[in-house]
Parts: structure tokens; C-alpha cells; sequence
């Protein structure tokens, strides 16, 4: 039976946290050690409770205040939450337990130094052979199943052949009168925390990290046991190499059972999400998102991941084609099937330049909405790739083109017999409506982007001063609070909040089967100097809603960012903060 050490109220062996306020559920039992306090508890100090790490906090990735549903993860996205110290700080002088605190050393954690012999007598700071009297020390309080199982784990795997890796060698553990179970660790004291040196990692530095924390995992699994690091425990040698503060939450597994690192990955991935990962292939996002990347039912196991950071070393090449040019489509993190679509083209006319850029989201209520983007984007790229080459770029010309090319797509995907479209799996859900897609495309020549839109998918012109959108959304709530019914704040949380009021394909088809006209918006806009023109789909725009955000995201990846580098960026950071829809970018770095 356990109990919660704020409230009183019990729960069985299995709860982790009381349904009454939250807190730890603590065992009737704890671990023993050493003595009682040489320091009075000063006024106001934390009971051992209070000591122990509370887990309600904000969530960074998806930035709900409150994300705390009682588990220690976010009730939104799932991530892991960190700590927030109820625990006022030992003072330095301080003797606990044998020990004289020398400086803190993060959440509920001292630097150290044994000051009494085992007779109890003063001993020189200076003597002492490892962990002995006068050793460095890193003292660790906790609730006592907590404390305990973490104990357990680390004298495991120092039985084990192989050598422990990057973890502290564990000391001591005891309990002090007053401020309850506690750890002492010889620690690498010389290392630094990963999140101080985390954004000046190049990807293969990330690569070799990964490859130690997996060790690390390999290495508490064979011992019996799986664990919930939290950030601040990842530290780096002057090596490079891995060094580990703690082995925190640590828990036995089940016989045959490996352990699920998805925990261990997600905490990493928080010092290294969004830079510098975010400038490394999909795959890399998609491990370090943990738990937000798989089915909550599917677990990962060291092996599994290692395969994963194989292909990952496979990919980490910079992106291929031209460094102006690039575009890139992934799933997300919560589809199992992607509906948007990307077409690129480029090419030179009399000496200059030209892009052409298509992104396309299908609509997700509507049947075979992959199809309907897949064509809408490819028709418009073709249509304006021919218009470039035939040299006909005048100003009237490029905007009646980019028009005549958008319906064309809307014209396509109206054609396309919905029976001879093939399922998208077996799996997949019967979607009601016919094919449906919006559509942004945009044509760069000589200083000057013409760019056409269906939809909400959107376009932006970026450069270091900021950055601007370029289109304005059919959307539902946009023409609610044009027409003064509603806020934008109240629209975007109404129930039509991502209904689009235009789209390009049979959606659009009028009574008696007549194919409506879609009337595409088109805008022109002069290019003075150098940017970046960024077109994408919702899933990405739906985590970065204004400008200055897209902005922030963009200068991010550095200003000598190839175009395919910004395309990985801009989808990584989107998969980082929740990844709940496709997402799509087409970039063109304009010189």
C-alpha cells in the first residue's frame, strides 16, 4: 500500500501518483544508510515530500502552460515534463549525513564532501582515497522508492562484465533524519551539461552522442532495469563522449523484457531539438520525439533504435540539387499516410534564372485527397515550367499564366474518375467527400515573385529584417472576422476554425454536376534583394501561425543554409512541436 506524503491519502501498489493533488505515492519502506543530520533542518525546510522532484510544469514543445495531468507528461503532446524544485537549497558549509555541501549541482542535487571518518571524527579535506574523506561527491535526495530503485540499478550494473558506461559510480546510500533518502555518486565533475554545448554540435557530433546514450541504455537494460532521464542529466565529456549525472527513475523490467528507450530518447532530444538536429534528416526528428513519434502501444528497443541511427548516418548527407531549390513532404508525427504534394522546376531564360514552386495540402474529409494534391501540383508545375521556357514573361503575362495554370489543376483533378483512383490501404478510413485540395504556387524571375493560391496554403518572403506573408487564407475565419462576426481569437477556436470556404477539385463541382470556375487569388511582388521564399501547408504555418515565428525559424538555420538544409529545418521543427499533420515546404533562396 502506498500513501502520499501530502495529503494522506492511499493508493496500491501499482499508482504512481495521487489522484487527489498529484503528488508521488510513497511505500512504507525506504532505504537505509547512514546517520541522522549534523545540520538542524533550517526554518521552512523541505520535508522529504518536499524534496523530491515535482513534476508540474509548462511544457516547451507544444507550450501549454499548465501541461501537468499528474503522470509527469503533457496532457497535450505527450512530451516528458521536467522537474520544478519545491526544495530551498542546502547551504554551503551545510553538513548533512556526513557530508559538508560544497555548491548545488541542479535539481535537488549537492556538490559534496565527505567530513566525518567512519568513526565519526573530522577528517582533512585533502585525504582520502576514491570516495573517501575529502572526495568530491555529487549528493542526490529523492522519495525513497525513487532513491532506492535507483540504487538498485547502478550496483547492478557495476556487477556486470562490461564496464559502466558514462554513469556515476554510486557511493553511498542512505537516509538523513531530516532531509530524507538520499545518494552519493563520484561523478565526472569535469564534464559540462549538454544543454551549455548542445547548439555548437555538427550533426556526426550528434550522431556519436546518440551512439553513446544508446550504450548507455544497452547497458541498464542488461542489468534488469529501464529509466526516465530527465534533461539536465546528460552531460559531455571534454572528449566529446557521454557522461551521465544520474540514473534517474528507474524502474525493473519484466523477465525477457528489454527496456523502452523511447523516455531516454525524448529527454535527449530535448537539448538537441530544434538545433542542431533540426538540420539533419526527418528520421533523426522523428527519434528524438520519442513517445510523439510512435503509437503509445509501440515500444522501442535499443536494437530498433540503433537500426534507426544506422539510417539516419545513411541520410545525414547534405540534401541533393541545386542550393537555391528544394522541397520536402513527410507524414508527420500522427498520420499514417500523407495527402500533400510538392513540384519544383527550374531553369534559365536569356541569361537569368527562373523557380517554379507548387505545394499542395488534400483536403483530409475528402476521398483520395493524395491524388487530388499529387495532381494539382504536378499539372501547375508543368503548365508554368512551359510558360517560362517559352519565354513569354511579361509582367500581365506571368500573372494571367499563373492563373490559367491553377485552374488547369482544378480542371485535372475535377476529370479524374474517382473510381479509377486506387484505395489508399486497407486501413485507411472511407472518406465521404470527392477529391478536394488547396494549392500556393509561385514563379521567381528577374527580381520579381508572381504567386497564386487556392486554399490555405501559404507563401512568405523572408529575410533577415523579417518576414511577410504573401497570401491571404480562404479559410472560414477569415471571413468571419472580415465580416465583424467573431474575433480572430474567438473564431480560431470555433468549431469551423480550419474549414476552408475554397478549394480546387469536385468539391467545387455546382448543381447538375457543372464544374464551377475557381477563381485563384494572384499577387505580384518585387524582390530588391536577397530572402528566402518559403511556401507550406498547414502543418507546418498551424505551429509558427504569425510571420516573425516563420522568421525566427528561417534565420535559425543559419544564413549560408542551403535550400534543401531550410527545408529540413522548417519540417523538423514542425515535427518537434507536435508533427500532428502532413507537412510541406517548397524554399527558393533568392539572391
Amino acid at each position: 500500500m502506498k500513501h502520499c506524503p501530502k495529503c494522506g491519502e492511499t493508493g496500491t501498489d501499482d499508482d504512481l501518483f495521487c489522484e487527489a493533488d498529484g503528488v508521488r505515492l510513497e511505500g512504507s519502506g525506504s532505504s537505509s544508510g547512514g546517520g541522522g543530520s549534523g545540520t538542524p533542518k533550517p526554518p521552512g525546510a523541505a520535508t522529504t515530500a518536499s524534496v523530491r522532484l515535482a513534476r508540474a510544469r509548462p511544457c516547451s514543445p507544444c507550450g501549454l502552460a499548465n501541461a501537468d495531468a499528474g503522470d509527469g507528461y503533457c496532457s497535450a503532446c505527450g512530451n516528458r515534463l521536467g522537474p520544478v524544485s519545491t526544495t530551498p537549497p542546502l547551504p554551503v558549509g551545510a553538513t548533512v549525513a556526513g557530508y559538508e555541501v560544497v555548491s548545488p549541482h541542479g535539481e535537488a542535487d549537492f556538490v559534496v564532501r565527505r567530513s566525518l571518518s567512519p568513526s565519526g571524527r573530522s577528517v582533512p579535506a585533502a585525504q582520502g582515497p576514491l570516495g573517501g574523506d575529502g572526495k568530491l561527491l555529487v549528493m542526490a535526495f529523492g522519495a525513497a522508492p525513487e532513491i532506492g530503485l535507483e540504487a538498485d540499478a547502478l550496483e547492478a550494473m557495476a556487477r556486470q562484465s562490461r564496464p559502466l558506461p558514462a554513469f556515476p559510480r554510486l557511493i553511498e546510500r542512505g537516509s538523513d533524519a531530516d532531509w530524507g533518502p538520499f545518494l552519493a555518486f563520484l561523478p565526472v565533475l569535469t564534464s559540462r551539461p549538454l544543454a551549455e554545448v548542445a547548439a555548437s554540435l555538427a550533426l556526426p557530433d550528434v550522431v556519436a552522442l546518440l551512439d553513446d546514450v544508446m550504450d548507455a541504455a544497452e547497458a541498464v537494460s542488461a542489468a534488469g532495469f529501464g529509466w526516465e532521464p530527465l534533461p539536465q542529466d546528460f552531460r559531455v565529456n571534454g572528449d566529446g563522449s557521454l557522461a551521465l549525472s544520474r540514473l534517474r527513475i528507474a524502474h525493473r523490467l519484466a523477465p525477457g523484457k528489454v527496456a523502452d528507450v523511447r523516455a531516454v530518447m525524448e529527454a535527449v532530444g530535448t537539448l538537441l531539438l530544434p538545433l542542431p538536429a533540426a538540420l539533419g534528416p526527418a528520421r533523426l526528428g522523428r527519434l528524438l520525439a520519442g513517445r510523439m513519434a510512435t503509437s503509445p502501444d509501440l515500444a522501442l528497443g535499443v536494437v530498433h533504435a540503433r537500426e534507426a541511427l544506422g539510417h539516419i548516418v545513411m541520410d545525414l548527407a547534405p540534401p541533393d540539387g541545386p542550393h537555391e531549390l528544394a522541397d520536402l513532404v513527410d507524414a508527420g508525427l500522427k498520420r499514417d499516410h500523407n495527402e500533400d504534394a510538392t513540384a519544383i522546376a527550374s531553369g534559365v531564360l536569356k541569361g537569368e534564372p527562373w523557380a517554379v514552386l507548387v505545394v499542395c495540402d488534400g483536403v483530409s474529409s475528402s476521398t483520395h485527397a493524395d491524388r487530388a494534391s499529387k495532381i494539382a501540383s504536378t499539372t501547375t508545375r508543368d503548365a508554368l515550367a512551359h510558360f517560362l521556357r517559352s519565354g513569354d514573361v511579361a509582367f500581365e503575362g506571368a500573372q494571367s499564366a499563373m492563373a490559367t495554370a491553377i485552374r488547369a489543376a482544378h480542371v485535372a483533378v475535377c476529370a479524374t474518375p474517382i473510381d479509377a483512383l486506387p484505395p489508399r490501404g486497407p486501413d485507411a478510413p472511407p472518406s465521404p467527400g470527392p477529391p478536394g485540395t488547396t494549392i500556393v504556387a509561385a514563379i521567381v524571375f528577374r527580381h520579381r515573385v508572381i504567386v497564386g493560391w487556392v486554399g490555405d496554403s501559404r507563401a512568405y518572403w523572408v529575410t533577415e529584417a523579417g518576414a511577410e506573408l504573401l497570401t491571404r487564407d480562404h479559410s472560414w475565419v477569415n471571413e468571419t472576422v472580415a465580416k465583424g462576426e467573431m474575433t480572430e481569437a474567438e473564431a480560431m477556436v470555433a468549431p469551423l476554425a480550419h474549414a476552408l470556404t475554397r478549394c480546387l477539385g469536385p468539391l467545387e463541382v455546382g448543381e447538375g454536376g457543372q464544374i464551377q470556375e475557381i477563381e485563384p487569388e494572384v499577387r505580384v511582388r518585387d524582390l530588391p534583394g536577397a530572402g528566402d521564399l518559403v511556401l507550406c501547408t498547414d502543418g507546418l504555418w498551424n505551429y509558427f501561425p504569425s510571420a516573425p515565428e516563420v522568421a525566427g525559424v528561417v534565420q535559425a538555420a543559419g544564413p549560408d543554409a542551403s535550400a534543401g538544409l531550410l527545408a529540413r529545418c522548417l519540417v523538423n521543427h514542425a515535427l518537434w512541436r507536435g508533427g500532428g499533420d502532413n507537412v510541406s515546404v517548397a524554399v527558393y533562396k533568392h539572391k
